[in-house]
């Protein structure tokens, strides 16, 4: 009561009330503690004289007002948490006196309370089963009545899954894309190396039509001397020229250029199988063994040519010369 007497002294009233509030609200812990603050306000109206009342302020009396309004609110808040927690205590002492009826007096426990830490502490380290798991299925059957973390292990490894099949798909789509770039690649390779072939084949066809038709000219020409020289052995041989060479000249040259015909037509056919061929390489070197053959036959044909020209001209010279001795001879 010393305690009291000195508060009351040294505050103001309206300080008093508040005070005096908190005073009984740590010492009692129970529903009286309204029956003393009401009983508290009456004895500090007494003591309020009227002149004191007219010195205050409206201020100050607002801020008393609202102050014993909020001291009010809080204490009926906090009598109606001490009534249920009584409520409670009454109900477990009941629960325990039925089901172990003695006559000594139970005191109930304080409910243990629990950290928010532990309790997230627990639910990290419970484990998390497959859902194929026995273990698990169990657990889901026996806790069927309260919740339980199968069926979020279940949309766990039902997005895990489902994840796995789209990351599966997108590298299968991948590798498809990039077989289907590959066979669009070696495509285009064969067809760059088709048309180079193709072209390759048509520059070596238009080479080999260029030499055959010099090949053909140049026997055309060699085949026509030969007439011409056979013409001429048959003029000197009626006024009575020896031409037996040159008629042998003439019939190896004849014989040259119709193995150089030959080997022509050869050269010609080889070239389009060798242009056909898987491996044109090789068959082109039968087709230049040919052409060289052709060009020393021509060559072999053009030298009897000269050579059968050159026999008519000694045995005209022969002959002009043993005319002019025997004339001669004869003066």
């Amino acid at each position: 009561m010393s305690v009291l007497t000195e508060m009351r002294k040294e505050t103001k009233p309206e300080c008093y009330l508040i005070k005096l509030t908190v005073h009984h609200i740590l010492l009692n812990g129970s529903c009286g503690i309204l029956k003393n603050v009401v009983s508290n306000i009456f004895n500090i109206k007494k003591q309020i004289t009227r002149k004191h009342i007219m010195k205050r302020s409206i201020q100050e009396w607002l801020a008393v007002v609202i102050a014993v309004i909020i001291t009010i609110i809080a204490l009926s808040s906090v009598a109606q948490a001490v009534d249920f927690y009584r409520g409670n205590v009454e109900n477990d002492s009941t629960s325990t006196s039925v089901s172990q009826p003695t006559n000594k007096r139970i005191v109930p426990k304080p409910p243990k309370v629990v950290a928010t830490t532990t309790l997230i502490t627990l639910e990290k380290d419970m484990p998390i089963r497959a859902p194929g798991a026995r273990d698990g299925d169990e657990d889901c059957i026996e806790d069927s009545t309260e919740e339980t973390d199968c069926e979020g292990v279940l949309r766990t490894t039902i997005a895990s899954s489902t994840a796995r099949e789209r990351i599966q798909a997108q590298r299968e789509a991948t590798l498809q894309k990039l077989e289907e770039q590959k066979q669009a690649r070696e495509e285009k390779m064969d067809e760059r190396a088709k048309k180079i072939s193709e072209l390759r084949n048509e520059r070596i066809r238009a080479y080999m039509q260029r030499m055959l038709a010099r090949f053909n000219a140049a026997i055309q020409r060699l085949s026509a001397i030969a007439d011409r020289i056979d013409s001429r052995i048959e003029k000197l041989s009626a006024q009575g020229v020896n031409t037996f060479e040159a008629r042998n000249s003439i019939s190896v040259a004849r014989e040259k250029i119709l193995i150089a015909e030959q080997d022509t037509s050869a050269a010609k056919q080889k070239s389009e199988e060798a242009l056909l061929s898987e491996d044109p390489k090789t068959s082109f070197d039968e087709v230049r063994a040919i052409v060289s053959d052709v060009v020393a036959t021509i060559k072999d044909a053009h030298v009897l040519l000269v050579d059968a020209i050159t026999l008519l001209k000694n045995s005209t010279k022969d002959k002009t010369s043993g005319e002019t001795n025997t004339t001669t001879e004869a003066e």
